[in-house]
């Protein structure tokens, strides 16, 4: 055991798994088992100054640490010796109310914990503060700071030399110049803002995702310029540019492909007129050929 005075007993994680405390606490439910560390705690302050093998304690003290009258005192102590958790008798040249408690191997696990010095304690935090600063002054030392003037250059250069140099504009910043691109080819035509929502600053964002930066850069300065009929009726808006962004990327490149639409639709009207041309046309036959039928009955009768 710990020299000196003891301070603490060591408690096992799974003590109720404990075939012997189980016992007792079927027996007498969890209180039982409060009951018998409460008594650990009184045993080992009994043994605080030195070890000893039994402890002759009064039964008032039990009874009060158990919140329990003094004759129930009996009725667990017997309970707890007859599942072997510790040993008791009355010492006959002892009072009455006095009773002598055996646990058992519970030397092994009291002992002693002792506060660091305080001293000590802040000479030690002091030599970890220490440390941790040289450590971040090596760092330092072994990579140039993102701060300091020569960190700067050497990042700027290594931007310079790399081929996504452009692409290192902020997110937002393409957005605002997609944004500000439209907004002035809309002014340009239309002699006023565009009416701009949030609504509308998402849809930015939707066409960078949908056709990227340049690309998007592009259709929205050259939309308000894009002469497609419906367009110019509906004022070019924002919106629109998202949902017909790859016929009008097409068109602005090539106006020509903007009456594909309409020869498609001459196509059809046209196709639609042989139909109906050829529809009279097979019933005229059909009518001519009934009547040459008929004719040639009315002959042979």
């Amino acid at each position: 055991m710990t020299k000196g005075n003891v301070n603490y007993f060591r408690h096992s994680f799974n003590a109720s798994e404990d075939p012997k405390i189980q016992g007792l606490m079927d027996d007498m439910g969890v209180e039982g088992y409060g009951y018998f560390f409460i008594l650990l705690e009184i045993y080992a302050k009994g043994c605080e100054s030195e070890h000893k093998d039994c402890l002759v304690i009064h039964k008032r003290v039990i009874a009060k640490a158990w919140r329990r009258r003094t004759d129930g005192v009996d009725y667990v102590l017997s309970k707890m010796s007859l599942m072997h958790l510790l040993l008791y008798h009355y010492d006959p040249s002892s009072p009455p109310s006095m009773v002598t408690i055996s646990i058992p191997n519970m030397s092994k696990y009291i002992g002693k914990y002792k506060l660091k010095d305080s001293k000590n304690a802040l000479i030690k935090e002091k030599e970890i503060k220490e440390k941790e600063i040289k450590e971040k002054e090596i760092n330092i030392a072994e990579k140039p700071s993102r701060f300091s003037e020569k960190g700067a250059k050497e990042i700027i250069a290594e931007s310079k030399a790399s081929d996504d140099y452009k692409n290192k504009i902020d997110l937002k910043d393409k957005a605002r110049n997609i944004r500000e691109a439209y907004i002035k080819s809309f002014k340009s035509r239309y002699g006023t803002d565009p009416i701009f929502s949030v609504k509308e600053n998402k849809l930015v964002y939707s066409l960078l995702g949908k056709t990227g930066y340049e690309k998007a850069l592009f259709l929205a300065g050259a939309y308000p310029n894009y002469n497609d009929p419906w367009h110019v009726m509906q004022k070019h808006p924002f919106a629109y540019l998202i949902a017909h962004a790859q016929k009008i990327d097409i068109e602005i490149n090539n106006p020509a492909r903007m009456f594909d639409s309409q020869i498609a639709k001459d196509q059809l009207n046209q196709a639609g007129k042989d139909y109906e041309y050829k529809a009279k046309m097979d019933a005229f036959d059909r009518e001519i050929e009934a009547q040459k039928t008929k004719e040639i009955e009315n002959d042979e009768n």
